[in-house]
């Protein structure tokens, strides 16, 4: 555990660059980001840490494209260009509807962004409650666990989850592997349901379309064949 924005030598203590990078921070164990903070440029240098598998999560040939140099990297820089990163290893829920408040994504599906090591393997949590009561103190929360092994997602709740909340029904509707980076897959399945997919050669991300599973409820298992 830690601060939600943490510098870079939190998690590369042995690195000198990152120790003395004050530019750039990462945002938990999973995004780095690296904002322009000068005017009128054209290019900018980010701070890749070495040892990492790293994706671009707003290159502007493909989405979640992997990063294939490390150390400062020169970065081309437009108006809808933002520099943010994801780390290999992990899973980033995220609700995507734009909405005028919190309030109104209580009931939002999630996009999961799994973001593969070099052993083709990830991880992330979630906590989920209601946003606006203190009924979590009476088990009205939910925290899952995400795991990507062996070619399959699965999910599990690690604590709560016995009591119901407003927004526990949310489902995930896409789930975006990142470094799939294989031959395109003969079928995604979960309990002998066949789930729509698309394969992105260009990016190597492998999209998993309305798998219809729970955010806070229920053990799943998603199998790529």
């Amino acid at each position: 555990m830690g601060p939600p924005m943490r510098p870079l030598w939190w998690h590369f203590p042995n690195d000198s660059v990152a120790d003395s990078n004050q530019r750039q921070w990462m945002v938990g164990d999973a995004l780095l980001v690296a904002p322009v903070l000068e005017d009128d440029v054209s290019s900018h240098r980010v701070y890749i840490p070495h040892g990492e598998t790293w994706y671009d999560l707003y290159h502007p040939k493909a989405n979640g494209k992997k990063v294939t140099d490390s150390g400062d990297v020169e970065q081309q820089v437009t108006l809808d260009r933002m520099f943010v990163f994801q780390r290999g290893g992990t899973i980033v829920p995220k609700q995507e509807r734009r909405r005028r408040s919190t309030a109104a994504m209580a009931h939002d599906p999630f996009t999961l962004v799994v973001a593969l090591n070099a052993s083709k393997e990830a991880e992330g949590e979630l906590y989920l409650d209601d946003g606006k009561t203190f009924q979590y103190k009476s088990g009205a929360y939910a925290v899952r666990r995400f795991t990507f092994e062996n070619s399959e997602l699965s999910a599990q709740t690690v604590s709560g989850g016995a009591t119901a909340f407003d927004g526990s029904e949310a489902e995930i509707e896409r789930i975006i592997i990142l470094g799939y980076e294989g031959d395109t897959p003969k079928e995604v399945v979960t309990d002998s349901r066949v789930i729509n997919f698309v394969y992105s050669r260009t990016s190597g991300a492998l999209t998993v379309q309305n798998p219809r599973v729970k955010a806070a409820a229920g053990t799943w298992k998603i199998t790529i064949r």
